[in-house]
């Protein structure tokens, strides 16, 4: 009985390392853009992943891309309450910057030479949770005559998970690497923000996205 187990063992792990021999492990990066529907403006960021294939056809793959804070394209005003209540209210003018971090992954289905080799056309499924960060800029005022704005002073965070499609074509270069150009469109299922700061922010909290990333792919290790 021990003796069978043993064998047992001994074969599963043979053809464990014999599936992972032929396996190809990259990392990648690039600049990428990212736009929701309906807003009408673009975020530059850039991005890094890695892939995974143990076969030419079909890749598994992640991906972390940040996009850096853009002010809103409108000036805000809110009235600031004074502390002396015979004292008028302030107007007090204020600006959002919004920041987008989205982690996304899936699989790919490559057709013509495939994920290693050669020209190639791929595409498949994604999922993605998207982090947006909401700040406030306010102009200078007196804080010892009136009190602080609560809801603008605080950070606002969104939250988002979605599903999408990936498509795009590669070229790889043998060992030097592969150059990859993809598109990306995202449906979000479900989303919150941690406060209503978001609100003021122009930018990126409808449900459908769209992104484009290109980079450079190097593969760790190449037979």
């Amino acid at each position: 009985m021990v003796e069978r187990m043993k064998s047992r063992i001994i074969i599963f792990i043979v053809s464990f390392l014999s599936l992972q021999a032929n396996a190809q492990l990259s990392v990648s990066a690039g600049p990428s853009l990212f736009n929701n529907f309906g807003i009408g403006t673009n975020f530059y960021g850039f991005d890094i992943g890695g892939e995974y294939s143990d076969s030419d056809e079909e890749s598994y793959w992640g991906r972390i891309s940040f996009y850096p804070g853009k002010r809103n394209r409108s000036i805000d005003s809110v009235y600031l309450e004074p502390y002396d209540p015979v004292m008028d209210f302030h107007s007090l003018n204020f600006q959002t910057k919004t920041s987008y971090i989205q982690f996304s992954g899936g699989s790919r289905y490559y057709i013509g030479d495939g994920y290693q080799y050669g020209l190639a056309a791929y595409g498949g499924y994604k999922f993605s949770v998207i982090l947006g960060t909401c700040k406030f800029e306010l102009d200078p005022y007196d804080e010892l005559r009136y009190k602080s704005p609560s809801l603008i002073t605080e950070r606002s965070q969104l939250f988002s998970f979605g599903i999408g499609l990936n498509g795009g074509v590669k070229y790889s270069f043998g060992t030097l690497g592969t150059v990859f150009l993809d598109t990306s469109l995202d449906f979000v299922l479900w989303g919150t923000t941690s406060t209503a700061g978001f609100e003021y922010s122009d930018y990126p909290r409808g449900p459908l996205f769209f992104s484009i990333n290109l980079g450079f792919r190097k593969d760790l290790d190449w037979y």
